[in-house]
C-alpha cells in the first residue's frame, strides 16, 4: 500500500513554492505556500494584515492567518508534530523590522477536519519616532522541510506637516490692508501720522511729538 501524501514541488531562488495548480485556493501568496499535492495547496499563509502607514510613536499591528487543509498527517510528513493528543504541522512565522527587533511564533497547527484548520498570529511593534520609509519581512516556513519564503512590505511614518497639520501662520496683509482686504488709505490722516512719529519712539520724546502733531494740526486747519 502507497502511504506517499506529499506530492513533489520545490522552492524557487526568490522563495515562492512551485506545485501543481497552487493558487486554486486561496494563499496570500506563493511564497507562503508550504505544502501542496495535485489538487491545489494545503497548508498555507492565507493572508497578512498590516498597516501602510502609522503615526510616529505609534503600534504597528501585524497579523498572519495560517491555513491547513490535510485531514491525514503521518510520520513520513517532513513537518509533522504534535500538539497533546493532536497530530499537525509545524510552521515559524516571523516579523523581522528593519527599525527593531524582531519576533518568532512557532506552531503545531492540527490536521483540518470538514472545514480547514485556522491559526492568526498577531504581532506588535512599536513604530518609529522619525518619518520616513521604513521595511518590515514577513518569513513563513516549514523547519522540518525548509520550505517557505520572506516577503518584504513598507510602512511609512508620515512628517507631521503632512496632510495638512503644523501649518504656518497666515502672513500680515500687504500694502496696509486689513484682515477684511480692505485698504486703510481712507481713514484719518493724523491717526497714520501719529503712528508713524511715534513707532519705536521712547516715553521722554511723546510729549515733543505730541506738539509737533498739534502744529501740524493748525497748519492744516488754517489752510482750509
Amino acid at each position: 500500500m502507497d502511504l506517499q501524501f506529499d506530492a513533489s514541488f520545490a522552492e524557487t531562488p526568490g522563495g515562492a513554492v512551485s506545485g501543481n495548480a497552487i493558487t486554486a485556493n486561496n494563499p496570500f501568496s506563493d511564497t507562503f505556500v508550504l505544502q501542496t499535492d495535485a489538487t491545489g495547496p494545503l497548508w498555507y499563509a492565507e493572508d497578512v494584515r498590516a498597516p501602510e502607514e502609522v503615526p510616529a510613536g505609534g503600534v504597528v499591528d501585524i497579523a498572519v492567518d495560517m491555513v491547513n487543509e490535510r485531514t491525514v498527517i503521518t510520520p513520513l510528513n517532513p513537518d509533522q508534530c504534535t500538539d497533546g493528543l493532536t497530530n499537525g504541522l509545524e510552521s515559524e512565522v516571523t516579523i523581522q523590522p528593519d527599525w527593531t527587533d524582531g519576533q518568532t511564533v512557532t506552531d503545531c497547527l492540527a490536521a483540518g477536519g470538514f472545514t480547514p484548520s485556522r491559526r492568526t498570529h498577531e504581532f506588535g511593534f512599536p513604530a518609529p519616532t522619525e518619518p520616513g520609509t521604513y521595511t518590515f519581512s514577513v518569513e513563513v516556513r516549514a523547519p522540518g522541510s525548509g520550505e517557505g519564503g520572506i516577503e518584504t512590505f513598507q510602512l511609512v511614518v508620515p512628517s507631521p506637516d503632512d496632510g495638512g497639520s503644523g501649518l504656518r501662520p497666515d502672513p500680515d496683509p500687504p500694502g496696509g490692508e486689513d484682515g477684511d482686504g480692505d485698504s486703510d488709505s481712507g481713514g484719518n490722516p493724523f491717526e497714520n501720522l501719529i503712528d508713524s512719529l511715534t513707532l519705536g519712539t521712547d516715553s521722554a520724546a511723546v510729549p515733543l511729538v505730541i506738539l509737533v502733531v498739534i502744529l501740524v494740526a493748525l497748519l492744516y486747519l488754517t489752510a482750509i
